[in-house]
């Protein structure tokens, strides 16, 4: 007797599992999204974070995952059924993924629709036109020696959006057609801000797509207290 009632504590114990992961809001990933990840110019890009939008009812809910496109641009995502939006970026790569100068802010998203009888879709992600590229030559302006260790921040401005990034590097990738002001820094300087040479009223820079730009930059030593 006690082992039939052990048995059926068992079972029962078992059924009521069953039920709760039947009732679990968990999604299940039927569907299937692959594709490819390129510039505006066709180039594929490799190592860019793929990002879903799932549109449930009357909202939405969007994740970034560790899914990446390998080193052809090509990538797979398992999602649930339904409409799903896939975008991609590569914010060190200079591409800021949805970030529109427009009013939408719905730049570079590709909106599919899966269903039990097609579960499955391929699209091309395109991220955006070629970044410009920052290169930099910063001295000491009383000495004329290299700086070592400087850091370089900027942040662009327009009508949706402000961004800034701090880079402690010689190259900065920047979004292209993006009036953006530019600081250069480095432990006991003085700050150093981009002026434009044929208007120096206006501290901002603008690169457009594929521009390189060299910067010569002199920071004056901060005065010791």
């Amino acid at each position: 007797m006690p082992s039939a009632l052990a048995a059926l504590l068992l079972l029962s114990a078992i059924t009521a599992s069953a039920q709760t992961t039947q009732g679990s809001s968990v999604p299940q990933l039927d569907g299937k999204i692959t594709g490819i990840v390129t510039n505006n110019e066709g180039d594929t890009i490799a190592g860019a974070r793929l990002c879903t939008e799932v549109t449930r009812g009357n909202g939405s809910s969007t994740s970034c995952g560790e899914a990446q496109s390998d080193e052809h641009g090509q990538f797979e995502l398992h999602v649930p059924l339904g409409q799903i939006g896939v975008f991609a970026e590569k914010q060190q790569g200079g591409y800021w993924g949805l970030i529109d100068p427009g009013p939408s802010r719905r730049k570079g998203i590709h909106t599919v629709t899966l269903t039990a009888e097609a579960p499955t879709a391929r699209v091309t992600l395109k991220i955006g036109p070629r970044p410009g590229e920052l290169t930099f030559d910063v001295k000491d302006k009383s000495t004329g020696k290299p700086v070592e260790g400087f850091s370089v921040r900027w942040i662009g401005i327009d009508d949706t959006r402000m961004m800034s990034i701090q880079l402690p590097v010689v190259r900065a990738l920047i979004p292209p057609d993006i009036e953006a002001i530019l600081e250069v820094h480095a432990n006991g300087y003085r700050r150093w801000f981009y002026i434009d040479p044929s208007n120096p009223s206006q501290p901002i820079l603008r690169l457009a797509s594929g521009e390189e730009k060299h910067l010569d930059v002199e920071l004056e030593p901060e005065e010791k207290k």
